[in-house]
């Protein structure tokens, strides 16, 4: 059982729990929740009891000298009736742990009767609600913001805490968001949570407005609750500003009540069977706390004068702050399995440093302690390439931890590398980074531009972000650093594999890199940045084939040139035509000279694609809906491709019972003196059940020029075999341009024809 919860529902966030507030309370009720306890529950007693005494804001009332225990700061109250809905308030005061299960938010009317309760709350709702224009009302969402919101919430960072659509045990809950927020409430919230929750418990994603509204749309998609319009009594606005003192709400919450915090009992004097610890009803906050959380905050109690070392410090401060769920730091915390899916990467070209936020194992010898600043406090976007964001911070709940990870991390110092002219090092410098040195650019980007398929770090912010002595001793044992890296060792055994520059010394030639590097926007451009595009084309009578990977037809795109210059790719995924061109081949730098997966570029800036579906289908009329594959379906098998004497292909697979061969050749049109591509396809073995269909083409105009010739857009002419008479079937957003194969015999023949001439007739 979870040391925190003891109950799985705490995590789920989306499951609302009423309890019978009762002398029970801490039996019935769900216990607090608090982020980096529930997903990593394997820390010692005494740290997690002196988080929950921090987290539930205990030395708000309760004083003490230790830093590491000092209260974490409710949500800033003002301006709540611009966001949050006024029965909610009531609800929640009422009964905290019940409205939301896990909440934070002790009971602190626990011990009044039902109508004082009742009474009091409503008088706290009207009082914050008055505490703003109170002009909150429901608003609809569309539905692509909806879709624009999941994808946003299950990307940039969000499931780290919460639980994604699939609940997930260990979340930090959400409550009922339905009753709590107005659309327009929740977004301002997200655009910029830090404003009225100052303690950075949810930190700042740095949405921008739009993002904002979907995310805001998404988590109230399943909103019905209609919102009655607000009326203010301001002579019970009053009396709750004055209940709002009386109860102790300002102690932790910021407001303009006007009131004074007053704090009780020291925490070295507290007893453990007496006030908030004790199951007992009375004029103090009641938590709803499970036996292993409130065991926990007894053994801080019972080691009041303890002293932390400062890798405890930082590791209660990154419990705190849930910095644990995306990094790990020595042996401790890390991505949690069931979450592991949800970090995604813009570039999978770099594998699992793509996707995945880094250690935080030796940060503190690794990044500046300025740049560190940068990243905690304003959410600096070094990784670009991460969908997860680096949320943004209040600084001053960080600063304590900035100071120990810059002092707690060691490593040893490289000594002093002196140049007699730092000019000539600084060309050495860039010689290394070059095409003609070590070929950095192959997989990181240089002032933004990328030359290959991989855009790991910008080269022109390393040094900004590095300290120089990890940056000597990375380069030295990348894997030693980060044994999942795709960073090759360029020094094996110390070795230079490029002697000719500085005459291969090691440190000499990792110096020069940095002072290089040193010179950020202003270094001048290595060699290979800027690269002529390489020429792959058919130079006689044969065809030359490449089998990579193409833009929007993925990695099993065949492309084919023609010694007439007419091109195609055809997708051996999808098992269907992709691509076709005129002039010359294919631009394969992409994947020759880049590191990862990169794609072919057709040399031609007017390519004609088709759709990346299967192009035969058995329907049960010809106009009904086609078939939609999601990858590769069980029912079409590739068998590959035989070549012809000038290395033609003829591509062939199985689409059910039905074997189909596909032939393309380059045709001479004796009118114009260019070639066309004609294309064969022979069926075999066609079951009469149903209507064996092909997909010629698919575009937002097709007209027909005769029975057999159709004009597809304004550059494609097809032309199909009389004897396959082609139908145009409309759909919602464009037409489709149909050929039913209807045959007696067990082999059929249909021949088409892809022309760019303008037609005549």
């Amino acid at each position: 059982m979870n040391r925190v919860t003891g109950n799985l529902f705490i995590a789920l966030g989306l499951i609302t729990v009423q309890t019978t507030l009762t002398s029970s309370l801490a039996q019935t009720a769900v216990p607090p929740v608090i982020g980096g306890l529930q997903q990593h529950s394997d820390i010692e007693p005494l740290l997690a009891g002196g988080i929950l005494l921090s987290e539930l804001n205990c030395t708000a009332c309760h004083s003490s000298n230790k830093k590491w225990l000092s209260f974490k700061g409710a949500p800033d109250l003002s301006g709540t009736g611009n966001r949050m809905i006024e029965d909610h308030l009531k609800e929640f005061i009422t009964d905290p742990a019940g409205t939301k299960p896990g909440t934070t938010m002790p009971n602190l009317l626990d011990h009044l009767s039902e109508a004082e309760r009742n009474q009091t709350a409503k008088a706290l709702a009207h009082y914050l609600t008055s505490n703003g224009s109170g002009s909150v009302s429901n608003q609809n969402t569309a539905s692509d913001s909806v879709e624009r919101g999941r994808v946003l919430y299950h990307t940039v960072g969000c499931v780290a805490c919460h639980s994604p659509e699939n609940p997930i045990e260990g979340s930090v809950p959400l409550g009922s968001l339905e009753s709590k927020y107005t659309l327009s409430g929740l977004a301002s919230f997200l655009r910029n949570p830090l404003l009225t929750r100052p303690s950075g418990r949810m930190p700042d994603l740095n949405l921008n407005h739009e993002e904002a509204a979907d995310l805001a749309g998404y988590l109230l998609r399943n909103q019905t609750r209609q919102v009655s319009p607000f009326i203010l009594d301001v002579q019970l606005a009053e009396q709750g500003r004055i209940l709002f003192n009386k109860h102790g709400c300002i102690t932790c919450h910021q407001n303009n009540s006007g009131g004074e915090a007053n704090q009780s009992i020291a925490l070295k004097n507290l007893r453990e069977n007496e006030g908030c610890l004790s199951n007992r009803k009375g004029n103090w906050p009641r938590y709803a706390l499970s036996n292993e959380q409130k065991s926990d905050i007894i053994e801080v109690l019972q080691n009041i004068n303890l002293r932390l070392n400062e890798e405890q410090e930082i590791q209660t401060t990154l419990t705190k702050f849930n910095c644990i769920a995306c990094h790990r730091r020595n042996s401790y915390g890390g991505i949690a399995e069931s979450r592991n899916e949800y970090f995604s990467s813009q570039d999978p070209n770099l594998g699992e440093q793509g996707r995945l936020p880094p250690t935080l194992t030796g940060a503190g010898v690794k990044l500046k302690p300025a740049w560190l600043r940068q990243i905690l406090v304003q959410g600096a976007p070094g990784r670009n390439y991460l969908n997860t964001r680096m949320p943004q911070f209040p600084a001053s709940h960080l600063e304590r931890l900035m100071v120990l990870i810059d002092q707690t991390d060691q490593l040893p110092s490289v000594d002093p590398i002196s140049f007699a002219k730092i000019n000539d090092a600084k060309r050495a410098g860039r010689d290394l980074t070059g095409t003609d040195g070590l070929n950095c650019l192959a997989c990181h980007t240089f002032k933004g531009k990328r030359t290959g398929a991989m855009g790991a770090l910008d080269l022109t912010v390393m040094a900004q972000r590095l300290q120089r002595d990890w940056f000597h001793q990375y380069l030295l044992q990348p894997q030693q650093f980060s044994p999942n890296t795709l960073m090759p060792t360029y020094w094996i055994n110390g070795q230079s594999q490029k002697p000719e520059i500085l005459e291969g010394r090691t440190n000499d030639q990792i110096e020069a890199l940095w002072l290089y590097l040193s010179e950020g926007y202003s270094a001048g451009e290595p060699r290979g940045l800027r690269r002529e595009p390489m020429k792959l084309v058919s130079t006689n009578s044969e065809a030359v084939m490449l089998r990579r990977s193409y833009r929007g037809i993925g990695k099993r795109g065949i492309g084919v040139g023609y010694p007439g210059e007419v091109n195609l790719v055809y997708n051996a995924e999808q098992l269907c035509l992709a691509m076709i061109w005129r002039g010359e081949f294919a631009d394969p730098a992409g994947v020759w000279r880049s590191q990862g997966h990169g794609t072919v570029r057709p040399l031609s800036r007017n390519p004609i694609s088709f759709p990346q579906m299967p192009e035969l289908a058995f329907l049960d009329r010809p106009n009904a809906d086609w078939p939609t594959v999601q990858g590769r379906s069980e029912h079409y098998q590739f068998n590959g491709y035989t070549l012809d004497e000038q290395r033609r292909p003829t591509f062939r697979y199985h689409y059910l019972n039905v074997q189909v061969d596909d032939n393309f050749v380059e045709t001479l049109n004796p009118e114009s003196g260019t070639h066309f591509l004609r294309r064969t396809l022979v069926f075999k073995s066609i079951s009469p059940q149903k209507t064996l269909v092909f997909r010629a083409a698919e575009n937002a105009e097709i007209i027909a020029k005769n029975s057999n010739r159709f004009q597809i857009g304004n550059n494609l002419r097809i032309t199909i075999s009389k004897e396959f008479p082609a139908q145009i079937i409309n759909l919602k957003n464009s037409r489709q341009l149909r050929v039913p194969i209807h045959s007696n015999s067990e082999e059929t023949s249909m021949i088409l024809d892809y022309n760019w001439e303008a037609d005549r007739k």
